[in-house]
C-alpha cells in the first residue's frame, strides 16, 4: 500500500500538467500514488502523462473538479490528496502533511501552506512568481522556500486546497463530490465544492475536528489558469447554499475558518 495518493482534475491543460506533475515527481519523499482525471480527455495530455509513467483517468464528458471521484475504485494507500494542475509542489510536502495530520486523531484534513500570485485570504503569502509555466517561477519558488521565506509562526483553521485526509474518511463521506452530486458538475473552479468537502468532513467528526494549515508553505498556485478553460459556470456559492441550506460565510463563522490553532513545533 502507498502512503498517499494524489488526484488531479485537469481539463485539457497538458502545459500545466508538465509542470505540476512533474513538481510531484521531483518532490515526494515517501511512496506516494498520483493519478489524473481528464475532463474531455485530449490526446496532448494523455501523451504527456503516458511519457511520464503517470496513469490517467480519461473522460468523454467534462465533469469539473468532481472528476477526481472516478479515481476512487484505484486509490490504494493511507491517505489522500486532491490537487490541481496549476499548483507547484515543494520537496518533502508529503512528510510535512502526514506528520501533521498524524499529530492529533482530531486533524481531519492537513492543508498545504500556500502561495499566490494574488492576495485572497489572510493566511496565504502573496508573491508575484511569474508566469506558472516558466521554469524561472519553479526555481524561484523553491528558492523562497528553502530561505523559509513563505513559513508562518502559527498554525490556522484552513479549507485550503491541496488537502490531505485519511482514506478510509475520505470514502465515508463519498468522496470529493459526495458520490458525483450533479449540481457540482457544473461549476468551473473548486470554491464551493472544496467548502462542502470540508463541511461534510467535519460532520463526520461531529463538529469536533480540524483542518489545519502547514506552517510551512509548500504549494505554489498559480489560480484558476485551468479554470479559465472550463466551458461551464456555475456559481459555487449559490450551489452550497442549494446544497447545504446555508451559506459559505454562516458555515466559516461556525467553523472558526482562519482562526490560530495551538500546536507545538512539529
Amino acid at each position: 500500500m502507498n502512503d498517499i495518493t494524489v488526484l488531479i482534475p485537469c481539463y485539457k491543460s497538458p502545459e500545466l500538467l508538465n509542470v505540476s506533475v512533474n513538481s510531484l515527481i521531483e518532490s515526494i519523499t515517501m511512496n506516494v500514488q498520483i493519478i489524473v482525471i481528464l475532463n474531455e480527455a485530449d490526446q496532448k495530455s494523455k501523451d504527456l502523462l503516458n511519457s511520464i509513467n503517470i496513469p490517467h483517468i480519461d473522460l468523454e464528458k467534462a465533469y469539473g473538479p468532481a472528476a477526481v471521484d472516478y479515481a476512487i475504485p484505484y486509490i490504494d494507500s493511507k491517505y489522500v490528496l486532491i490537487a490541481q494542475s496549476d499548483h507547484i509542489f515543494y520537496i518533502g510536502w508529503d512528510k510535512i502533511l502526514v506528520d501533521l495530520i498524524n499529530y492529533r486523531s482530531d486533524i481531519m484534513f492537513a492543508c498545504c501552506g500556500i502561495v499566490e500570485p494574488f492576495k485572497t485570504n489572510p493566511i496565504i503569502h502573496y508573491d508575484r512568481l511569474g508566469d506558472f509555466i516558466n521554469p524561472i517561477t519553479k526555481k524561484n519558488f523553491y528558492i523562497n522556500c528553502a530561505a523559509n521565506k513563505y513559513n508562518n509562526n502559527k498554525y490556522y483553521i484552513s479549507d485550503m486546497q491541496p488537502s490531505l485526509c485519511r482514506t478510509e474518511d475520505f470514502k465515508k463521506i463519498n468522496g470529493y463530490s459526495n458520490n458525483f452530486r450533479k449540481e457540482w458538475f457544473n461549476i468551473t473552479a473548486c470554491r464551493g465544492l472544496d467548502i462542502d468537502y470540508v463541511r461534510r468532513m467535519w460532520l463526520l467528526y461531529d463538529k469536533k475536528g480540524y483542518s489545519i494549515a502547514t506552517n510551512k508553505t509548500v504549494v505554489y498556485h498559480g489560480v484558476s489558469k485551468n479554470q479559465n478553460k472550463y466551458p461551464k459556470s456555475g456559481n459555487g456559492k449559490q450551489i452550497f447554499k442549494d446544497v447545504t441550506g446555508t451559506t459559505i460565510n454562516e458555515f466559516y463563522e461556525e467553523f472558526k475558518l482562519y482562526s490560530p490553532v495551538k500546536l507545538k513545533e512539529l
